[in-house]
């Protein structure tokens, strides 16, 4: 089964001008695919294949490796969809075993793809907090978590980076809660490690601009019970001038924790060769 989606790649390039059409009207079907899994009483059947069922993911991570080949011809198209493809891709990042390696790998590269159309990308912030819980992004097996880490975290920060100045502060708290705990986390690559860093010195001016338009937003009702209005919008902006706060000196601490580190135990280190 996961071979016939490599036949439409195969098919879709030796025809591309034959069968533009015929691909339009094979996107619908696309995010009907992916979306599809089986119920949990039928996974809890003792006469469940899991093997055929493995089969049934690469055949649906490839039709989504096909779709991040096509996106931007068909990017307007798939747009109409965008429901539909968020759901899908979060049902394999869910569904798809840890112990399938190279099926994980294949839809991260698909997934950064797929990332990238600007119209696309949007439509991913509702689901940001999932993909920040790593017991979805990684899941627990040891081969995954040791191998698409990288990937992973890569992937996600450049989602994460795009889509800045569309984040509320509770997301900007947990990437920095992530990418905070990544910069010293030494089983990651240095590359990995400078790439959270940058990415948290990228969101201070969002938090700022949070802080600002908290500030600036605020005034007090003439209505009547804009007493009681002007209190609660007080309330409110002083709570997230005061998030905002804590969210800068964290990033602060942060940067001076990883610098200190550096100084420490890694300068010698380059100095003494």
């Amino acid at each position: 089964m996961q071979e016939i989606p490599i036949l439409v790649v195969l098919m879709y390039q030796l025809f591309k001008q034959q069968i533009h059409h015929d691909v339009s009207e094979f996107i619908p079907l696309i995010m009907e695919f992916i979306n599809m899994k089986p119920l949990p009483e039928q996974r809890l059947d003792p006469a469940f294949r899991q093997d055929k069922f493995i089969d049934f993911l690469a055949a649906q991570v490839k039709t989504l490796s096909f779709l991040a080949y096509v996106i931007k011809i068909y990017q307007d198209l798939v747009e109409q969809h965008s429901t539909a493809l968020v759901k899908g891709m979060m049902n394999l990042l869910v569904t798809c075993p840890p112990s399938v390696t190279n099926m994980r790998k294949e839809f991260f590269i698909a997934a950064r793809h797929i990332l990238g159309a600007q119209e696309i990308r949007p439509k991913f912030l509702s689901v940001l907090d999932d993909l920040m819980r790593e017991d979805i992004l990684i899941d627990q097996g040891y081969t995954v978590h040791d191998a698409l880490r990288p990937l992973a975290y890569s992937t996600l920060a450049d989602l994460t980076y795009h889509l800045r100045s569309e984040l509320s502060l509770t997301k900007i708290a947990r990437a920095i809660d992530l990418y905070g705990r990544n910069m010293f986390d030494d089983s990651l690559p240095f590359s990995i490690q400078q790439m959270s860093f940058k990415l948290l010195l990228n969101l201070v001016e969002c938090v700022r601009q949070r802080a600002v338009a908290s500030t600036a937003t605020w005034a007090p009702d003439s209505a009547s019970g804009g007493a009681v209005s002007a209190s609660s919008k007080w309330s409110q902006r002083q709570i997230s001038t005061a998030t905002a706060r804590r969210l800068l000196l964290q990033i602060m601490r942060l940067c001076v924790l990883k610098c200190q580190i550096i100084a420490e135990h890694l300068l010698p280190e380059i100095e003494a060769k």
